[in-house]
Formats: C-alpha cells, structure tokens, sequence
C-alpha cells in the first residue's frame, strides 16, 4: 500500500502586497493542517529582478488616484472581450 503525501504550490503576485498576505495566510492554515505548501511569488520563477520591476511598476501605476491603472485594466477587459 502506499501513501500520497498531500503537497500544494501556492502561486502569488506580490503586486499591491495583498495578494502575497492572503497566500501566506493559506499557506499557514494549510501548514497547521499538516500539509506541505511551497510558496513562490511566480515571477521569481522568471527572475526577481523582473518580479521587483513588475512590482514597482504596479506600485507607480496606482499613484495619483491610480488613473494609468484604471486605463491599463479597463484596456484589460476590451482585449479580453
């Protein structure tokens, strides 16, 4: 007989901060449970400094009531359409 252990990836986008605070939240719980849980901001699977420039780029675009933001979604949502 043998036994599968359970192992999870979590995947996250360290844009905003937020995303990367509700994966570790996951990953603790799961952790808690007895369950393996990798973690990886997937740009780091690229390179961090694509990751660190992504994020900053993010982090400028929300600046000034995040109009290039808004843009670059709603522009998002016409490709996606």
């Amino acid at each position: 007989m043998s036994i599968t252990t359970q192992k999870i990836l979590i995947l996250s986008c360290g844009t905003g901060g937020e995303h990367n605070s509700a994966a570790k939240a996951i990953q603790e719980n799961l952790i808690e449970k007895g369950i393996n849980v990798d973690f990886i901001e997937y740009l780091d699977m690229i390179n961090p400094r694509i990751r660190n420039r992504v994020n900053n780029l993010y982090m400028k675009s929300t600046r000034r009531n995040g109009k290039i933001f808004k843009v670059v979604y709603k522009l998002g949502e016409i490709y996606e359409k």
